[in-house]
């Protein structure tokens, strides 16, 4: 198929089409799309300008905010899907589809759990039941429950949720939410568009700069505390209740962190947090019984990334939050609850990601080589780096701008994904998408 139809395949997987309204990354395909800007927009920028401090015009300003910080949101959420543990077991579902013999129908199974693997990325609509007529006053609180699933045939299952319930200021409930990957997800991707505003706002002067800043903040508080979206903040609300923490700037800079701390728990991890689970046992004075520990026990063996995310941030000393320092070891403190270690993580995420890239070398798509290579590349710059994104230095492909021309933001030479063929990458990913969709459609 022509990368002339992205639009329409990717348009039924729009997982954060609430909020990415301005481009997108497909997961099937995993093309960067930035729907809103034209060559024109972006011409002469690149991921190097987020290196520059020279003093902007109002005039320049404008134009860099509207191109840089969609795309670095826009590549995190490419870097997270090809660059950390998640994301090259991703891309090992992908090419499992492209394994699958034309043929061989006992093996058609693949097409469909690849389906609804991706599908559960984010969570249907179902699952956030926000509640009508009721305001959305802050401050907000918030606890968590846990539920389960339904089966496709309607029936009620064994894979569980974990929710978050918040209360308006009148102690009235709003929403419940889950945490989904698609939380961690956008939680990773609108750090890095936070930081890269806030970069651009340093470059303004006077009164001008305090009016933008004001903006900003007003933006970022309207999408956080909008109920209809807390599937994708509610790791912001997690994490800062939780530390009782109301510094937006602060709860930002590490939800990014852990939430890509997350994003690269290795398999191991999970089976190590599952035998050292009666720390969450001991702490809520749970019996074996309790649906609680026993849906959280599942959640785990599940490998449940969301979770994770939760039992870390609830373990957490207070004031963790203090500084970059105090927030490592606190983190590390939390993790020896489970039997885990900032360096077991560590090592643990370098052995598997290094596994992955050598499964994957063997991959009759080329595209998928091409993009696991870079992924590794990635992986071993962004690790050792606090976890954070340096995307001038990371290997990005093009992206698809709204009127399907390609522009390239990484100017770097080392960039392994420059010459990426957006064309080719589609033609090459785009027929596990469709077999996936036709079987799915099968299975009634």
């Amino acid at each position: 198929m022509p990368i002339c139809d992205f639009k329409k395949t990717r348009a039924r997987w729009s997982f954060v089409s609430k909020i990415d309204t301005l481009g997108s990354l497909d997961f099937w395909t995993l093309t960067v799309s930035l729907d809103s800007l034209s060559p024109s927009d972006t011409r002469q920028l690149s991921m190097d300008d987020l290196l520059v401090a020279d003093t902007l015009s109002m005039e320049d300003y404008e134009r860099h905010s509207k191109v840089l910080p969609l795309a670095v949101h826009e590549y995190t959420h490419f870097v997270d899907a090809t660059s950390t543990v998640w994301g090259l077991r991703h891309l090992e579902m992908l090419n499992k589809c492209h394994d699958v013999p034309v043929h061989d129908e006992f093996q058609f199974y693949i097409l469909k759990n690849t389906y609804d693997y991706i599908r559960q990325i984010r969570l249907p609509d179902y699952y956030t039941a926000v509640e009508k007529n009721v305001g959305s006053g802050t401050p907000w609180t918030s606890n968590i429950t846990s539920g389960v699933m339904f089966n496709a045939d309607g029936s009620v299952g064994d894979r569980p949720i974990i929710f978050v319930r918040f209360w308006n200021s009148n102690k009235e409930p709003i929403v419940r939410s889950p945490i989904s990957l698609v939380s961690l997800l956008e939680a990773s991707a609108m750090e890095r568009e936070i930081d890269c505003r806030a970069k651009l706002l340093r470059r303004l002067k006077g009164d001008e700069r305090l009016v933008e800043e004001k903006l900003m903040t007003q933006d970022v508080l309207k999408y956080i505390y909008n109920p209809k979206l807390t599937e994708y903040s509610v790791c912001f609300h997690l994490l800062a209740n939780l530390q009782d923490e109301k510094d937006l700037a602060t709860i930002s800079i590490y939800v990014g962190i852990l939430s890509r701390m997350v994003l690269n728990a290795p398999t191991i991890a999970f089976s190590t947090m599952l035998k050292n689970i009666g720390a969450y046992a001991n702490r809520y004075k749970l019996d074996d019984n309790h649906p609680s520990l026993r849906r959280m026990k599942k959640s785990i063996e599940m490998n449940s990334r969301g979770a994770f995310f939760y039992l870390i941030c609830l373990f957490l000393p207070k004031y963790a939050l203090k500084n970059q320092a105090t927030f490592f070891r606190s983190v590390d403190a939390s993790l020896k609850q489970f039997g885990l270690s900032l360096d077991k993580l560590r090592r643990g995420a370098c052995a598997e990601m290094q596994e992955l890239k050598s499964r994957l070398s063997l991959s009759s798509n080329q595209s998928i080589r091409e993009l696991a290579k870079a992924g590794l590349h990635n992986f071993q710059i962004v690790y050792p780096n606090q976890l954070s994104y340096p995307l001038e230095k990371l290997a990005l492909p093009p992206a698809l701008l709204g009127d399907l021309t390609k522009f390239n933001f990484s100017k770097t030479e080392e960039n392994i994904l420059k010459d990426y063929d957006l064309d080719i990458g589609y033609d090459n990913l785009i027929p596990g998408q469709i077999r996936s969709e036709n079987f799915a459609e099968a299975c009634r």
